[in-house]
């Protein structure tokens, strides 16, 4: 029995819908009403209400947007052509997106945004994890 249990056409179903939930999940944080809920406590005492805050929450949803669709397009035209690959180019641009975005938020005092990032370091890369390699028919 193999530990690998997810066939190519779930993971492939899997990383659109994560990478739909991202993509959306970006667009929610660059509208300024949307940010609040990043910062503990949940007091609403923090606000990005300042132009300076607004900007990086428009620069930070533009990248999850591009995330979301990085993952989308890597599931919807690279996986089919091999696992391998597609593994190869997501697993570490997503770890390195959720150490450096993680790492940022716990420093700017804003460490509710690690949770939400780890949903998707989890969700993209558990897949990975779980796909079973199929091997590539090559032209002889």
């Amino acid at each position: 029995m193999t530990s690998h249990v997810m066939t190519p056409e779930s993971l492939r179903t899997v990383l659109r819908l994560v990478a739909v939930f991202t993509a959306f999940s970006g667009f929610a944080v660059a509208m300024p009403f949307a940010s609040g809920g990043l910062f503990w406590p949940l007091d609403g005492a923090q606000t990005i209400s300042a132009p300076e805050p607004r900007v990086f929450a428009a620069i930070f949803g533009g990248l999850t947007v591009s995330l979301g669709v990085f993952v989308f397009q890597i599931a919807t035209h690279l996986l089919p052509a091999g696992l391998d690959l597609a593994r190869r180019l997501t697993v570490p641009s997503v770890i390195a997106w959720f150490l450096v975005d993680s790492t940022g938020s716990v420093l700017a005092c804003c460490p509710g945004n690690v949770v939400p990032n780890l949903v998707v370091l989890v969700s993209v890369v558990g897949p990975f994890v779980l796909a079973r390699s199929t091997p590539v028919a090559r032209p002889a």
